[in-house]
């Protein structure tokens, strides 16, 4: 486990716990008050794994009937349901995939030229397909 420094010089830190397989951490901290009276405390926290994300389209996951359009033109996102921190998960490509056409790869949160072209090509009813999903964990919001 390693204790980064500060974060931007605030008073938060980042602990690093590696591929510990440990479940539980205790921390215990301490520090000097102005009158130089030493004080400490320890906690337990969990560990928790991050799932993985879900992907989305207009804030929706699963499956979605909607129009060309929207699907042409909305931002492919990501969420990680159902965990303990708000975590903001940021899009960094995918594979799309029209009926028996072949997989493409996009670049990005949103289709390029390739898989316009594709979607175009689909009939009302076809089935698109986005999968494989590339994110990065941008930050973790704490909210107490």
């Amino acid at each position: 486990m390693v204790v980064n420094e500060k974060i931007n010089g605030s008073e938060e830190y980042i602990i690093d716990v590696g591929k510990t397989k440990a479940r539980k951490i205790n921390i215990k901290v301490s520090g000097k008050l102005a009158n130089g009276t030493v004080v400490t405390d320890k906690k337990k926290f969990r560990i928790k794994d991050i799932p993985s994300p879900v992907g989305t389209l207009r804030a929706e996951d699963g499956n979605i009937k909607t129009s060309r359009r929207v699907i042409e033109n909305a931002a492919i996102g990501a969420i990680i349901p159902d965990f303990d921190f708000n975590l903001h998960v940021e899009v960094k490509g995918f594979k799309f995939k029209v009926d028996e056409q072949p997989p493409i790869s996009v670049t990005g949160n949103r289709l390029n030229s390739e898989a316009k072209i594709a979607l175009e090509k689909a009939k009302k009813g076809s089935t698109v397909t986005i999968f494989d999903i590339k994110t990065i964990l941008k930050r973790i919001l704490i909210i107490d």
